[in-house]
């Protein structure tokens, strides 16, 4: 099937925790803190130089430019990595200081601010590694599950996934 790569993951592999598509493949980051790149030109999958001594979780990987920045929930952190090829950098903290509503983050979403959706269906927003005074519209029924998040710097819009709601919501960028 010319539609469609099947890469085998190595043996060692249990449960993909999130993936980030990169211009040369994609990261793979298990559940064991894992990293894995899939090389759908070569059809081929292996471990990765990843330097990640710091973070403690990861639950969603965005590439942003020449950057990779990954949500770490346990450690109430963003993380910032420089990749190159199929290795990144160590990671560096993104946020300034640490923040406990990021125990509850679920996915993260990249323009140039970082917005971060959380269980309970807030979105936080940040710029330059500080949290900046922003939130979602109210709106009927209210907004109380985020599976997922999305936007992009080529869009005006922020779009959010509630499995619980049963909808996807847009919103425009001022919330």
């Amino acid at each position: 099937n010319k539609g469609m790569i099947r890469l085998p993951l190595p043996s060692e592999t249990s449960s993909i925790q999130t993936i980030a598509a990169l211009k040369e493949g994609l990261l793979l980051f298990t559940q064991e803190n894992l990293v894995l790149f899939a090389d759908p030109d070569q059809s081929n999958v292996g471990m990765v130089s990843f330097a990640s001594v710091k973070a403690s979780s990861t639950q969603s990987a965005v590439p942003y430019a020449t950057r990779l920045y990954t949500l770490d929930p346990v450690g109430q952190m963003i993380w910032r990595y420089s990749v190159t090829g199929n290795s990144a950098s160590q990671e560096r903290p993104y946020l300034k200081q640490i923040d406990p509503a990021l125990t509850q983050a679920v996915d993260l979403a990249i323009d140039s601010n970082i917005f971060v959706a959380l269980k309970n269906g807030q979105v936080i927003k940040y710029l330059s590694g500080d949290r900046q005074e922003w939130g979602l519209r109210p709106i009927e029924p209210a907004l109380t599950n985020i599976n997922s998040l999305w936007t992009t710097i080529d869009v005006d819009r922020l779009v959010v996934a509630d499995s619980v709601g049963k909808r996807i919501l847009v919103f425009d960028k001022q919330g």
